[in-house]
C-alpha cells in the first residue's frame, strides 16, 4: 500500500530522462550504502534507462557488478538495444507483452459497466486498436473520449481522434482507384481541414487492403482484420 501511495522510503524512482548524468549517478551510489528503513530491500527504479549516458552507466557499472545484499536496481526501459551490453549482461530481462486487444475491451467494459456509462461495442474495439497493446493508454483514450461526451460512440472517437468510419475508408479507396488525382487531393485536403490524422488513416488504409488481398485469396471471412 505504501509503495501504491508513492510514500515508501526504501522504494525509489529515478527519471533518468532528466537525471542521466555522471554527477546523478555518483549522488545515487553514496546513498546506495545506507540500510533500507522498513523493508528487507530497498529497490531503486530507474525509468527510461536508455536515456543515460555512457559515462553515467560506466559509473553505475561497479554498483551493478557487486551491489550490497540489501540493494535491488530495476532498470526499466522500452528501448533496449539502446543499453550498454555490459550492463544488459549483468541483469536478469523481463520482456512484457502488449496487452491482448480482447482483454484490452473486457477491461474497458468493466470500467464503463461500474461507471455505469452506455457505450457501443465497436467503440471498445476503436480504442483497443488505438491503444496498440497500452493498457494505460486504453484508459486515458477512454477518459478523454468521455470527457467530450459521456455516452461512447463510434461518431464520438472518430471526432476526439480525427478518424474517419469505415465506410468513409472505403469510399476514399474507391476514389483512389478511379485514379482521379484531382479529387483525390481535394478530398485529402478537406480531410486536413477537419484535422484527420493522416498517419493513422494509411495505417487504417492499409489495414483495409490488406483484407482485401486475404479475401481475393482465401474467399474466407473469418480471417478478416477490419
Amino acid at each position: 500500500k505504501a509503495i501504491t501511495q508513492g510514500d515508501h522510503p526504501d522504494v525509489i524512482e529515478i527519471d533518468a530522462a532528466s537525471n542521466n548524468g555522471v554527477n546523478e549517478v555518483r549522488d545515487l551510489i553514496d546513498k546506495v550504502k545506507y540500510a533500507p528503513i522498513n523493508a528487507k530491500y530497498k529497490v531503486y527504479i530507474i525509468d527510461e534507462v536508455h536515456m543515460m549516458t555512457p559515462e553515467a552507466f560506466n559509473a553505475l557499472l561497479k554498483t551493478l557488478e557487486e551491489p550490497p545484499a540489501h540493494i535491488v536496481f530495476i532498470l526499466a526501459t522500452t528501448e533496449p538495444h539502446k543499453i550498454l551490453p555490459t550492463i544488459i549482461s549483468r541483469c536478469q530481462r523481463f520482456d512484457f507483452q502488449r496487452v491482448d486487444e480482447n482483454d484490452i475491451i473486457t477491461r474497458l467494459k468493466y470500467v464503463l459497466e461500474e461507471e455505469k456509462v452506455d457505450y457501443e461495442e465497436e467503440a471498445l474495439a476503436i480504442i483497443s486498436k488505438l491503444a496498440d497493446g497500452g493498457m494505460r493508454d486504453a484508459l486515458s483514450i477512454l477518459e478523454q473520449c468521455l470527457a467530450y461526451d459521456r455516452h461512447l460512440t463510434v461518431e464520438n472517437i472518430n471526432k476526439v481522434y480525427g478518424l474517419l468510419s469505415n465506410d468513409e475508408k472505403i469510399r476514399l479507396i474507391k476514389l483512389l482507384l478511379t485514379k482521379d488525382m484531382k479529387n483525390v487531393l481535394k478530398t485529402l485536403d478537406h480531410m486536413m481541414s477537419l484535422s484527420i490524422d493522416l498517419k493513422r488513416l494509411t495505417q487504417d488504409l492499409i489495414d483495409v487492403l490488406k483484407d482485401v488481398i486475404i479475401f481475393k485469396n482465401t474467399q474466407d471471412l473469418s480471417l478478416l482484420f477490419v
